[in-house]
């Protein structure tokens, strides 16, 4: 039983120093640590995107940026087996963790690096979990270099000066949050 005890207190040590590393490496906060999609929260992103990949009939690449485990994406590509799938994740353990998880799947790419430094102008659906600090340099980009009529769909945080389709207020685990749907539109 101690042993038990033992290892789950390394563990919570490994853990905190690895989101304390995260954290500094991340820009003290720009780009948000790996945080799990779950609950209705993620329900909802999920039906979101799917409402859009089936607008269009032809191949469409969609995209998670900073997919940390592939909660989103992993899901959307099993079900659209047709369509390219790309995780862009910059925290390299949670990468290998992610490349791991979609090697079965012949429809993902997982990218290494800062998404805010690829191209995304051949992106067609966009979903993401970031955060605040973020969300005006995304939603300057997503501008800037998204295809006309390319959607982003957010989970809790706003995009600052984009076309909203539409939001949902939504309880996860008892706590308010909101899922936005954007639009460009030039």
């Amino acid at each position: 039983m101690a042993y038990v005890v033992y290892s789950i207190g390394w563990l919570a040590i490994i853990f905190n120093i690895y989101w304390i590393v995260s954290f500094v490496k991340s820009g003290f906060g720009k780009y948000p640590p790996c945080i799990i999609s779950f609950g209705f929260a993620k329900k909802k992103v999920l039906e979101q995107a799917k409402k859009y990949i089936r607008v269009n009939s032809g191949m469409q690449t969609i995209v998670d940026l900073g997919c940390g485990c592939g909660d989103l994406l992993l899901p959307l590509a099993k079900e659209f087996p047709q369509h390219r799938f790309v995780g862009i994740e910059r925290d390299i353990i949670v990468y290998f963790l992610v490349k791991l998880r979609s090697l079965k799947y012949k429809n993902i790419k997982i990218i290494w690096g800062d998404f805010l430094n690829k191209d995304w102008t051949q992106f067609d659906v966009f979903v993401c979990y970031l955060g605040n600090e973020i969300a005006p340099f995304v939603a300057k980009k997503f501008l800037i270099e998204a295809k006309e009529k390319a959607v982003l769909v957010s989970e809790v945080f706003a995009m600052p000066n984009l076309y909203e389709v539409e939001k949902f207020d939504i309880k996860t685990c008892k706590l308010p949050t909101n899922v936005f749907v954007y639009k460009k539109i030039k």
